[in-house]
């Protein structure tokens, strides 16, 4: 998913499973610059908005990207959340 340049700052990325989900493979991608300052692997208690259940810092690969497997998500939500 890309965001126009314009639009608000984007600080998360989440994904939902209702049902069981096997197999979840997220990545987010970052340009060059910015580049976050920190970022964090989440689960929220809610597919919009919500709070924040659990928080772990996640480290970025050379080229920018994070990435994370889970072999099986179910009524959750999770993704990655950053500060600029």
């Amino acid at each position: 998913m890309a965001y126009a340049p314009d639009c608000r700052p984007v600080t998360e990325y989440r994904r939902v499973a209702h049902a069981r989900a096997d197999n979840v493979d997220l990545v987010v991608e970052f340009p060059a610059c910015p580049r976050p300052v920190r970022v964090w692997w989440a689960t929220w208690d809610d597919h919009q908005g919500g709070a924040v259940l659990s928080e772990s810092p996640t480290r970025s690969a050379p080229d920018g990207s994070v990435h994370r497997f889970v072999p099986a998500l179910e009524h959750a939500a999770a993704g990655f959340r950053w500060t600029w």
